[in-house]
């Protein structure tokens, strides 16, 4: 017998998903997963995020997914450290396109994280990565607030 009670049209709650900008700083990025015969390759081939019309696609297939966040992780892999926030093209290029959605479209928000990689990372670079955030980026309305305060992950 089935519960006669319609299902719920969506869930009750915040849809986040983790996000990791791509900004190659050669082919070797790319290379390295083209050897490996893995299933581990994007469906949409090479990409870089800080490229308006491909992160504009992964925007759209993130509302259309009914994600409400994403969380940004600023966490460098390569040589680039805290204190180049105000340099990340991604992040920049991300806020611009969070603050002013295509007509009709979800919002979606943003939550930033921001992790300890490969070693220790000073003080000073945290320290100066949540002033910069809470400066420049915490006060947008396309910044997700919890309990009504700006959200960042460490």
């Amino acid at each position: 017998m089935s519960n006669s009670s319609p299902p719920s049209a969506r869930y009750d709650g915040t849809v986040a998903l983790w996000y990791r900008s791509h900004e190659p700083a050669d082919t070797r990025d790319w290379d390295n997963i083209r050897e490996f015969s893995g299933s581990h390759h994007p469906l949409a081939g090479d990409y870089r995020t800080d490229d308006p019309a491909v992160l504009a696609q992964q925007l759209q297939w993130m509302r259309r997914a009914g994600v409400d966040a994403l969380v940004d992780d600023l966490c460098p892999t390569s040589d680039p450290r805290r204190t180049d926030l105000p340099h990340d093209r991604t992040l920049a290029l991300l806020m611009e396109q969070l603050a002013s959605p295509p007509p009709e479209a979800r919002p979606l928000q943003l939550i930033l994280w921001l992790e300890r990689w490969n070693g220790s990372v000073p003080y000073e670079e945290y320290r100066f990565a949540l002033q910069y955030i809470r400066a420049h980026l915490a006060g947008q309305p396309c910044y997700y607030r919890y309990q009504g305060k700006p959200l960042v992950v460490c």
